[in-house]
């Protein structure tokens, strides 16, 4: 009796520790390197330049005037960029935020943005978003931002409108991910850009962001798909709890 209930204890404690090696080899986050970061707590605008087209209210940064711009000093090329943005109708004007940018008001602007705009059919209004990018080897100044180059878009929902989390990664091989809310809603890869010095954003009336936060890691990982070697292993694993079980049950 002894030797059965060893042996039994012995195959539930294999496929315990099977079980945990599979949650740790899918797991979505890492432990954040945070580089800068701003809640706008404090009410100033200490590193951002052009403040005075923006007020701080009860801790959110909003822009006072249509096509506002302001920027500061970032220079994460790899890494994960993650806001609060504020986005409502009516909206004739859309956002940008430059996460990885050169200097905005350089006649040769070099810069990843995620653009947050309107579209509408009917009755109907929805947000859509859109990854963009003006590189160097456009050879072209002061390009407008709705002809800089759409690397990936997303449609939201219906009415979708007020306040949303996104959060963009970007790791060595040039792997672009944005999450709307925590859902993944865009990828590709680019290596157009390698180098940032800004961090930006243009909104306007009625638009607001919110706890901005940069980290060199990244933060969000996509995969959902079980590793082959953590498959190998629970299922190696498993395979060892049944013939186990049904060598007990015989004996």
């Amino acid at each position: 009796m002894k030797k059965r209930f060893l042996t039994r204890a012995s195959a539930i404690t294999a496929t315990l520790l099977a079980l945990i090696l599979l949650v740790a080899s899918t797991a979505k986050h890492s432990i954040a390197t945070e580089v800068w970061s701003d809640d706008f707590e404090d009410g100033d605008y200490q590193g951002w330049v052009t403040p005075s087209s923006y007020t701080v209210s009860e801790g959110v940064l909003r822009a006072n005037r249509p096509s506002a711009i302001i920027f500061r000093e970032s220079t994460v090329s790899v890494g994960t960029w993650s806001f609060d943005l504020f986005h409502v109708l009516p909206c004739n004007e859309n956002t940008y935020v430059f996460f990885m940018s050169s200097e905005p008001e350089e006649p040769l602007w070099v810069a990843y943005a995620i653009e947050v705009g309107v579209a509408t059919r009917g009755d109907l209004q929805w947000p859509i978003y859109k990854l963009r990018v003006s590189s160097p080897d456009s050879n072209q100044e002061n390009i407008p931002l709705t002809s800089w180059e759409i690397l990936a878009s997303h449609d939201g929902s219906p009415g979708e409108f007020g306040w949303f989390r996104f959060a963009v990664t970007r790791d060595q091989s040039g792997l672009l991910s944005v999450f709307v809310n925590g859902t993944l809603v865009m990828q590709t890869v680019d290596t157009q850009v390698d180098v940032s010095e800004y961090f930006g954003m243009i909104l306007h009336t009625d638009r607001a962001v919110d706890n901005i936060i940069v980290s060199d890691s990244i933060d969000f990982q996509t995969s959902e798909v079980i590793e082959p070697l953590a498959l190998l292993l629970v299922s190696g694993t498993l395979l060892v709890t049944i013939s186990a079980f049904v060598i007990i049950r015989r004996k």
